[in-house]
């Protein structure tokens, strides 16, 4: 479970920085659109245009593998929690176990 944690938590950092670059480069095309001028998208020069489109491409990629990482962390800890419960009942079984063979134990004896 660690490693697969471990991993996730690599994706995410890995996704982070990929975010993080995406939104540079969403600034850096924002600022360039409106020095070269003003209006709606069909305005810009096609190469422009063709970044832009790309950026929001990329931007929605990432939107959309940052809520699957989301979704798998959510369910990783989920499991992590059903497990530390497992564990708590199996400990307390076994001590209630031990218990009962002191108990048998004892009335064995008398």
């Amino acid at each position: 479970m660690d490693s697969v944690k471990t991993r996730l938590e690599e994706m995410d950092r890995q996704l982070e920085g990929e975010w993080e670059a995406l939104r540079g480069d969403a600034l850096r095309l924002a600022q360039l659109a409106l020095s070269q001028q003003e209006g709606p998208l069909s305005l810009l020069s096609p190469s422009l245009r063709s970044s832009f489109v790309s950026a929001r491409a990329r931007q929605e990629d990432l939107e959309r593998r940052l809520e699957q990482r989301t979704a798998r962390l959510e369910r990783l800890n989920r499991g992590q929690e059903r497990l530390s419960l497992l564990t708590r009942q199996k400990a307390e079984e076994g001590r209630k176990l031990g218990e009962l063979e002191t108990l048998i134990g004892a009335v064995a004896l008398e």
